[in-house]
């Protein structure tokens, strides 16, 4: 697993364009990141929730984007 500051991720998802990356952490909160240099650049963190946070599947739906 990896460690973004907000202990274990448990979900990531990018966008179409591969641009932005958003991780979700166990300390509730989702972080987003900018690809768009070929780095990893920390952007924002938004309100945490209670509990960690998990990517949720829709029934039929193969993967999640942003």
């Amino acid at each position: 697993m990896a460690d973004s500051y907000g202990g274990p991720v448990w979900c990531m998802a990018a966008n179409n364009a591969g641009t932005l990356l958003a991780i979700g952490c166990e300390d509730g909160c989702v972080r987003l990141f900018d690809l768009t240099d070929g780095d990893l650049s920390y952007k924002r963190s938004f309100e945490p929730q209670k509990g960690a946070v998990q990517r949720r599947r829709a029934a039929g739906v193969a993967g999640a984007s942003i």
